[in-house]
């Protein structure tokens, strides 16, 4: 859940992408005066193709410390693939 004020910090902070209404966003093409269920918003830390790579592991690692660093302590992974 992102409110206005954070969205803001979140472009300062060079984040790209957020997930609402089940799409994949990028902040910069978001209406935010649109937005009226800011419980709806959530922001997008990583996007990756899964693979058994010790590289693969390290960067999800490193995008969910991130994620719940940032959402002081809720996470969701979610599968997008059609």
């Amino acid at each position: 859940m992102l409110k206005l004020k954070k969205i803001k910090s979140l472009i300062i902070q060079n984040y790209n992408r957020v997930f609402y209404q089940k799409k994949i966003i990028k902040i910069s093409e978001l209406e935010i005066d649109n937005i009226t269920k800011f419980d709806d918003l959530f922001l997008v830390i990583d996007r990756i193709i899964c693979s058994n790579s010790e590289e693969f592991l390290n960067r999800i690692a490193d995008s969910l410390e991130l994620a719940i660093f940032e959402s002081k302590g809720k996470c969701s992974v979610s599968n997008l693939s059609k």
